[in-house]
């Protein structure tokens, strides 16, 4: 995801091939067999996601669409 918070990208306009535009099986390891986590309802599920997707959240440049339910208040992670 370097190419969304690279401060030289011009915001707004593709700056990678579609193969880097992916998110890596990393931000998602920690979700494996945590079949638990489907009986949860979806608020109370913790967020398992590396922590540097918190900044990408608040981050101007990657943010949040406007309706995101996190735009009332992140969840701790």
């Amino acid at each position: 995801m370097n190419w969304l918070t690279d401060p030289d990208a011009a915001i707004g306009k593709r700056n990678a091939p579609v193969d880097r535009s992916r998110v890596g099986v990393d931000a998602f390891v920690r979700y494996e067999d945590r079949w638990d986590l489907l009986e949860l309802d979806q608020a109370a599920a913790p967020v398992l996601l590396p922590s540097i997707y918190r900044k990408y959240a608040l981050s101007p440049r990657v943010g949040l669409r406007e309706d995101h339910e996190w735009q009332r208040g992140l969840p701790e992670w």
